[in-house]
């Protein structure tokens, strides 16, 4: 199936279009939600090297995911994060911010392409990350989800630049949370899997 395109703006709710624009397409097997984060950056910067690393703090794309949950129901979820040098983030959580649990494993596989060159000041083109989550990693899936069934999820993109000499950030989601914590969870969307 075609997976449709998902398109980030202001986190804020901010009007106008991001500097540096994401993509996210969606598509799910009996045993996997496949992920695809496509992100234009002129300038591919990497700070983190080890799993579970704060890669929140510099650039990254993130996916939050409720499975099993439906509106207005607030938690709890999952929070999967990828950055340009692969590096993974995954936590689980109770409700917002609450429980934190880094200790948590969502077994994703992750591969990452980059048009341009990683920490090395030039014009870069962009980035892709590709992800396969196993469901069967999923704190509360118990079986896969049918056709018709409704989660909540939010996603998200950090993406660091340099501007007159100093480092400024874009932060950009999917369902905007129009306040600065990604973790506010009663602005998360539905995600309805498809036939």
């Amino acid at each position: 199936g075609q997976a449709a395109v998902l398109t980030f703006q202001d986190s804020m709710g901010r009007p106008g279009t991001p500097r540096f624009p994401t993509k996210l397409r969606l598509l799910y097997d009996d045993t996997h939600l496949y992920v695809g984060f496509d992100s234009k950056d002129a300038d591919i910067t990497e700070r983190f090297s080890r799993r579970d690393d704060p890669i929140y703090d510099h650039e990254t794309v993130e996916l939050f995911i409720m499975p099993n949950v439906q509106v207005p129901d607030l938690g709890p979820y999952i929070e999967l994060q990828a950055s340009p040098g692969n590096v993974i983030f995954d936590a689980s959580f109770t409700g917002p911010r609450q429980n934190m649990n880094k200790a948590y494993g969502a077994n994703q596989k992750i591969a990452t392409r980059i048009d341009g060159t990683l920490n090395t000041l030039d014009t870069d083109r962009g980035w892709v990350s590709e992800w396969a989550v196993p469901f069967s990693g999923m704190q509360g899936v118990k079986t896969p989800p049918n056709p018709g069934t409704e989660w909540r999820m939010n996603a998200f993109r950090i993406e660091k630049y340099r501007k007159d000499g100093k480092t400024q950030g874009e932060f950009t989601a999917w369902s905007p949370p129009k306040v600065g914590d990604f973790h506010r969870v009663a602005r998360f969307g539905r995600m309805k899997f498809g036939k």
